[in-house]
């Protein structure tokens, strides 16, 4: 069961007195059976005006991303999952309630949806050449890239192993490249 909601634009409050956590607006809504339950309304940094899915029990929904949030998103959020996706994409309406499954399962990871017919700059600038295409960042670095729907246990693995990777030896890593591909361009000029 799920309830779609379309948030209004009522920003987010801090909490008082320095408590280090966000209060959401609540509101009573009503499932698909008639019961009327309280939910907050999860905006994911300061994101407002776009529509959630909220699973029954789950605290964290799918965010539809844009060119103007992206970057705060990402950035936020030590993972993100993004499914690039176009309406009338076959593979991606299959795919969608797996991607939304996962997004109930792990509440502590951010899932994001990117309209590739709207977001088009967006699309651009990951090369998106066919959808649905699955990116996973973590701590700000591409960790996944692939195109093509994945099945339900597929999509967990890769969840799975970009939770469990040491990202300081990732961090190191690039800094190593980065300092190679610099020392060759100072060779060569």
């Amino acid at each position: 069961d799920h309830v779609h909601l379309a948030l209004s634009h009522a920003p987010l409050r801090a909490a008082r007195h320095g408590e280090g956590r966000l209060r959401c607006p609540r509101q009573d809504v009503r499932a698909k059976d008639g019961a009327a339950r309280q939910v907050a309304l999860i905006a994911g940094a300061g994101i407002a005006g776009d529509t959630f899915t909220l699973f029954r029990g789950a605290t964290m929904a799918t965010i539809e991303l844009t060119k103007d949030n992206f970057q705060d998103i990402v950035t936020k959020n030590d993972l993100v999952v993004i499914d690039f996706w176009a309406a009338w994409c076959g593979p991606c309406k299959g795919f969608a309630p797996v991607f939304e499954a996962a997004s109930a399962k792990h509440p502590d990871v951010v899932f994001a949806k990117v309209d590739t017919e709207a977001e088009q700059e967006l699309a651009g600038h990951f090369a998106i050449r066919s959808i649905p295409t699955i990116m996973v960042f973590r701590e700000q670095v591409i960790l996944f890239s692939q195109a093509g729907a994945l099945p339900a246990d597929g999509l967990e693995s890769v969840i799975t192993q970009a939770q469990s990777l040491d990202m300081k030896k990732v961090h190191e890593d690039i800094e190593a490249q980065e300092k190679e591909r610099a020392a060759g361009e100072a060779g060569t000029k």
